[in-house]
C-alpha cells in the first residue's frame, strides 16, 4: 500500500518517492511532455492501489478455498487469521490459569515435560502413558516428581 499518497486538494503535480518517503522525482504538467491527464492517471493508480490494500488488509489475501497450481497447498495453512487456536489444548488450559507464576515455571519445563503433563491433564493413566512411551511406569512417576519439584522450587 502506498505510504506516502498526495492529497486530493494537492494533485496538480505527481511526486515519486522510494519505499522510504524521500522524494526521488517531481512531475509537473507541461514539463517534459507531461500532461495534466498523465498526472490525473498516475494518481487514479495510486488511489486504486490503496482502495486493493485496503480491501486485502480487511478481507484477507487469501480465500479460503484457494490453492497453488498444484493443489498440494492448503489455504488454511497460509490464512492465519482464521487459525483454530482454541484447538490446542494447552492454550485451552492456560486460558483458564489466572496465575502469571504458574505461567512462567510451565514455560520453563522442556517441551517433553509439558506434554506429559498434558497427557494427564487429558485423563490419561501412567500405565497408557508408559505403554506409549515404551518405558515403565515408575519413570513416568519419576518424570512426574521432577516436574512437581520444578513447580515447587519457582513457586
Amino acid at each position: 500500500m502506498p505510504k506516502f499518497r498526495t492529497p486530493k486538494n494537492d494533485r496538480a503535480k505527481y511526486v515519486y518517492r522510494d519505499a522510504y518517503g524521500t522524494i526521488v522525482e517531481v512531475l509537473n504538467p507541461g514539463e517534459d511532455g507531461v500532461s495534466e491527464d498523465h498526472i490525473r492517471h498516475l494518481h487514479a493508480l495510486d488511489d486504486d492501489e490503496r482502495r486493493a490494500a485496503n480491501r486485502d488488509s480487511y478481507y484477507g489475501l487469501y480465500h479460503f478455498d484457494q490453492a497453488n497450481d498444484e493443489g498440494e497447498d492448503i489455504a488454511s495453512d497460509r490464512q492465519l487469521d482464521l487459525a483454530d487456536y482454541t484447538a490446542d489444548s494447552e492454550t485451552r488450559f492456560f486460558a483458564k490459569v489466572k496465575s502469571a507464576a504458574i505461567k512462567i515455571a510451565w514455560q520453563r519445563l522442556l517441551p517433553q515435560q509439558r506434554e506429559l503433563v498434558m497427557k494427564l491433564l487429558k485423563k490419561r493413566t501412567m500405565v497408557s502413558i508408559a505403554a506409549e512411551e515404551g518405558v515403565s511406569e515408575t519413570a513416568i512417576r519419576n518424570r512426574l516428581a521432577k516436574i512437581q519439584n520444578k513447580f515447587k522450587i519457582f513457586l
